[in-house]
């Protein structure tokens, strides 16, 4: 019989690799790993696992302030999100830049670590650069299907059970990745996404994440200016704290 298929919302993420010095930023996360220890304010273990680590993960902090050899990678995560985020999404900036709101480092302590599944907020686009990443020993990043929400009863029906990592991509429940050091996934920020500790046989994975939002918000018809926490300074800031504490 004659068959046509229409595919229709698919997903994509963007790799993009970087052309620096790898072994450089391997090298500053090697001496922040050393040097922040539990009880460090810029330290915190996960929220579900204990054994995988956050560098620079709070409110008004940004891994890429750490070290001035920073400054070149940080230039291919705004080019490598820019590029995503207009090229590939069609979003428009309308004469504004992305701005890089939070970036963390993370960290495996110890084997079989694992990542809670996930998305993130206050952002539009997510990136994770792969720092110290060995695909024989580490778990890839994985991205799952989120069932749509119903708002009526319906019927359903039995699948295969390989469908959950072996379907086609009209069915399967389980994107997994391939990653590599030097590389720079970018994603969409709904997209829930996180790893099995079963594939992660060995510590040391350790990545970079980040989230980038348009510095001006603009719908066409209602559009306001984002300011980071870190972008303002220290006067203003302590004129604020002043104003909510007489509130």
């Amino acid at each position: 019989m004659k068959r046509e298929l229409e595919e229709y919302f698919p997903q994509v993420f963007g790799k993009y690799y970087y052309d620096g010095d790898n072994e450089v930023i391997k090298q500053i996360c090697s001496k922040i790993i050393d040097e922040i220890q539990p009880g460090h304010p810029e330290w915190n273990s996960n929220v579900a696992e204990e054994n995988l680590h956050h560098y620079f993960n709070i409110s008004n902090s940004n891994l890429l302030r750490y070290d001035d050899r920073f400054k070149d990678f940080e230039k291919f995560l705004l080019d490598a999100a820019t590029d995503y985020f207009t090229d590939v999404l069609e979003y428009e900036l309308n004469g504004s830049n992305l701005l890089i709101t939070d970036c963390w480092l993370n960290h495996c302590s110890k084997e079989h670590c694992w990542q809670i599944k996930h998305n993130h907020n206050n952002c539009i686009i997510v990136g994770t650069y792969f720092v110290d990443f060995d695909p024989k020993i580490h778990s890839p990043l994985d991205f799952y299907r989120v069932p749509q929400k119903e708002g009526h009863p319906v019927i359903q029906q039995m699948r295969s059970p390989r469908i959950a990592n072996e379907g086609n991509k009209y069915t399967k429940e389980v994107h997994q990745t391939k990653p590599q050091e030097g590389c720079l996934f970018i994603w969409s920020a709904e997209t829930v996404h996180g790893y099995e500790g079963v594939f992660n046989l060995w510590k040391g994975r350790t990545t970079i994440s980040m989230n980038f939002i348009p510095e001006i918000l603009d719908n066409g018809k209602y559009a306001f200016r984002v300011v980071p926490l870190q972008h303002v300074d220290a006067e203003q800031l302590n004129k604020r704290k002043e104003l909510d504490s007489q509130q």
